[in-house]
Parts: C-alpha cells; structure tokens; sequence
C-alpha cells in the first residue's frame, strides 16, 4: 500500500469538502425553477424584441407601427385596432383623427370661393344688343364684405365711353340666412353700344365663402353683337367728380343738435380706395372730435354721415374727406373739406 505524503492528504479533504457544498446546494432548489417551457409558452413568459410583460386591459400604439392599437392580454401584448381602416392614427392607445383630419374630412373646409358661370359668357361674341344685366354666378354662398357694391368692380370698354351699371346681389335658392348669396349682378342703366368689347373685373377681398375663403381677382370679357361706331376717340371722360351740394352748405351757421351731413357728389364715385370708417373726419375748434358713421348711397353718387358725437354750440367745425374717392374713369375727387358752426347756447 502507498502512503499518502501529508499534503496530498490535505487535498483530497478539500475536494470533498467542497463536493458536498455543491450537492447541498442542489437538493435545495425549487424544482419549479427549472420546468421546460412548452410549445407556446416560451412567447408569453419570456417577452422578445424589447417588449415588457403588461397589465390585462392595457392599451398602447404598436411600436413597430403607429396605425394599430394594441391591447394586453394574459400578460402579453396582442393587436386591438388597425387604425388605418378608418383613416385615422393610433395616440395614446387610442385610435383618433390626425391633426390635419378636420380638413381632410370636411372637403368644403378648402374649397375656393370661384365664379361657377357668367352670363354672357367667357370671351362671348356677338352678344344681343337687348342684353340689360351681366351675372355672376358662384360655386357656393357667400357674403359680400367689400365697402360699397359699386366699388366691388372695375368696367372698362374698348374705344367707347364706360357705361354706368348698377351693383346688386342674389339670394340663393336655399338661403343660409340673412347675407348670404350666390349671385352678383350688374345692371346697364343705358343700352350697351353695338361691337364693343366689354371687360369687367371682380376685385378681391369683397366676396367670402362660408368656410373664409376669398374670390380671387375675376375678368370677365365679351363683345356686343354688330359694328362699333368708331366715333368714340375724342369722347374721353377727363373731367374729375364734384361736390355738387351739400347739408349743411359751405359756411352755414346750424343747430348744436343737428346730428347728420349729406355730400351730392355730380356723378358716382369709386371708392375701392376709401374706406369710409376712418377717412372721413369731424373736428371742432378748438379741440372736439365726433365719431362718425358714413355710407354711400344712391348708386355711390351721395355721402351720408351719421353723428355719433353730439354736437358743440358755438363752434366752428370742418368735415373732412380724405383722397381716394375717384369717378368710374379713375378721375380724382381729392381731399374735399366743408366748413360749417353751430350757433351759441344764448342765440337758442
């Protein structure tokens, strides 16, 4: 028998020492810890990908795709919702309507306010000379928010004089209300002349659509039937409007509590370039200022202006207008003053 020198004695009590170290530590595991998953079982314990293990009921967007909705169930995540099949996108675990669904959606939200049809029409040839109004027609109801009726268009006639026409609206078939129409009109107050090529421009910013949209600038083009006259070269209007009269009149004394003013102008006016609300004035000597309220009237030929501010007595007061107001052939009024007072309390 071989005798063991001491150290290899010591070895060997080591190695089984630490033998039964590693034994006692495996008889006390819980067997549980080491089940096989089965088929299946692996997906819903052991999450892939990044996932986490959820609570039932729990909804989120897929993270591989924004359109769907997923909802979590037995712990895991499963597919809930496509959003896509409703044109929508998934926020929040919900299924909602992109930001920019509204106008999407509501197709009139972006329609633009145009002319559907005119009478006569585009580029027209000989148009009947019994023809007494030109119409407008538009693709959806609208408000008018110009100025004046007559300031909404501009008319121009090739080798004749322009023609006075009146301005008028249309309410629709179906109305949405008070205000609202699908028509504008021009009425000649005296018969077109034969072969006259005839052009008029509807301005912008004076039509808008229910949905805020703006009439873009509209030239409308047609030619009167028969043969132009031709004697028109000398007939050109270079003559500028006018005061013609006035209430009060240049330098009349008047009552303290008068509260109006009427201007006559001797033809009508343009006022595409006036705006009635702040260039017309009222100041008194020597420090009174009346607020205002001015129209125009009569196919655009009268001012009238409304005192909201009483009236002074004893002072000198000056109504002003101030430059823009032109006539239908761009001839300049000009800046126009009137001078009127009112009498003292002790003349009453």
């Amino acid at each position: 028998m071989t005798r063991q020198s001491p150290l290899s004695l010591l070895y060997l009590a080591l190695w089984a020492l630490m033998a039964l170290s590693i034994g006692a530590c495996s008889d006390d595991s819980d067997p549980s810890d080491s089940v096989t998953p089965t088929d299946g079982d692996e997906d819903e314990a052991t999450p892939e990908d990044g996932d986490t293990l959820c609570t039932d009921d729990e909804r989120r967007c897929d993270p591989d795709n924004t359109d769907v909705v997923q909802q979590c169930q037995n712990g895991n995540w499963q597919l809930w919702e496509n959003c896509v099949e409703a044109d929508q996108v998934c926020e929040n675990g919900e299924c909602v309507i992109p930001a920019d669904g509204d106008e999407e959606q509501d197709g009139e939200a972006a329609e633009p306010l145009e002319i559907l049809s005119t009478l006569p029409t585009q580029d027209q040839e000989d148009v009947p000379l019994t023809t007494e109004e030109v119409r407008f027609n538009f693709n959806q109801p609208f408000q008018f928010v110009g100025q004046t009726l007559q300031g909404a268009f501009t008319l121009a006639a090739e080798g004749a004089p322009i023609p006075s026409m009146t301005a008028n609206l249309a309410l629709p078939e179906e109305s949405l209300g008070q205000g609202w129409y699908n028509q504008f009109r021009l009425m000649f107050n005296a018969p077109p002349e034969a072969g006259i090529l005839y052009s008029v421009t509807l301005h912008d910013n004076s039509f808008e659509a229910e949905n805020g949209e703006h009439l873009e600038p509209y030239l409308l083009s047609f030619r009167m039937a028969g043969e132009a006259d031709g004697d028109y070269e000398e007939e050109v209007d270079d003559t500028p409007p006018d005061l013609e009269r006035s209430q009060p009149s240049e330098g009349q004394e008047v009552d303290a509590s008068r509260d109006y003013a009427l201007l006559v102008f001797t033809e009508t006016l343009n006022t595409r370039n006036f705006d009635e609300r702040t260039d017309v004035t009222l100041t008194g000597v020597p420090d009174h200022t009346v607020s205002l309220d001015a129209r125009m009237t009569e196919n655009d030929s009268q001012m009238e202006i409304n005192f909201r501010t009483p009236l002074q007595a004893g002072t000198a007061y000056t109504l002003t207008l101030e430059e823009g107001l032109t006539d239908l052939a761009g001839n300049p009024l000009g800046e126009l003053s009137l001078h009127f007072s009112t009498s003292s309390e002790d003349t009453q």
